[in-house]
């Protein structure tokens, strides 16, 4: 019986460090929480992993977590929004820098959108390992 303990609390202790090798679904959301505030008129109102791949180069820790975010307009704001992909820019994109086939098929949604719009975003964030933990970033 004392064996059995034993080894379910080694177990315990083992899992319990997994999750230190790779940034967090909080760790995900802080960095497009931070984004959010720096644009100034979102904010993040839901947040899910949906998918991730743990990498190593030359001995540098690399992390990509796809997501789902559901981004709430606190102010009025312009930008752009493709339903189909769930891209969502912010401001206004030159028209030059839109594909062919983007102008052809005018996917975007360029307009004005207002406070209390939602808008559902599915995306990558790229995480490093540091010194003194994961910093991540938005992909583009």
């Amino acid at each position: 019986m004392k064996n059995k303990i034993a080894v379910i609390a080694a177990c315990v202790f083992a899992l319990a460090g997994c999750g230190e090798d790779m940034p967090s679904v909080s760790d995900g959301q802080k960095v497009l929480e931070t984004r959010a505030q720096k644009e100034g008129c979102l904010t993040v109102s839901g947040f899910e992993k949906t998918n991730a791949t743990k990498m190593e180069f030359g001995g540098v820790k690399a992390y990509v977590m796809e997501y789902l975010v559901t981004y709430v307009l606190v102010a009025p704001c312009y930008g752009e929004y493709d339903a189909k992909s769930q891209r969502f820019l912010i401001g206004e994109r030159p028209a030059k820098e839109l594909s062919g086939m983007e102008k052809f098929m005018k996917r975007t949604d360029k307009k004005k959108f207002a406070q209390g719009d939602k808008v559902v975003v599915k995306g990558r964030l790229e995480f490093v390992k540091k010194e003194n933990g994961w910093e991540g970033k938005e992909s583009i």
